[in-house]
């Protein structure tokens, strides 16, 4: 199987059914695509897939495919985010609080800025 249209649908079956080894691939499939592509995915994509993982508290999986999307070209503050608060809940302060300072300073979007020291507030708990 390889990332296509209905990956998405795919992965939240695997979350819903808390099946972490079909998650597994198919983000490694995301990942693979992602490397072989051209062009980043929609942003309302990388969005969903981030939100569904970060629902059922798939971190490891979130960081990696964050990691992805950046590389790819959707270095957006949304997926650094989700990029943070995947490495923070892994315990990965160190880096996780070096991407939320990075994008405290380069955002000038509100609600992302709220978020980012959320994250920050947390961390230093």
């Amino acid at each position: 199987m390889s990332w296509n249209d209905t990956s998405i649908e795919k992965l939240q079956t695997a979350v819903e059914e808390f099946d972490r080894p079909r998650v597994d691939r198919i983000c490694t499939e995301l990942i693979v695509h992602l490397r072989n592509s051209e062009s980043p995915p929609s942003e309302e994509e990388a969005k969903g897939v981030l939100k569904l993982l970060r629902r059922k508290r798939h971190f490891q999986h979130m960081q990696r495919v964050a990691d992805a999307f950046v590389h790819n070209g959707l270095d957006r503050p949304f997926v650094r985010l989700g990029y943070a608060q995947a490495l923070l809940d892994q315990e990965v302060l160190t880096a996780g609080l070096s991407i939320l300072e990075g994008l405290i300073e380069t955002t000038d979007d509100a609600e992302d800025l709220a978020e980012a020291r959320g994250l920050v507030g947390r961390a230093n708990k």
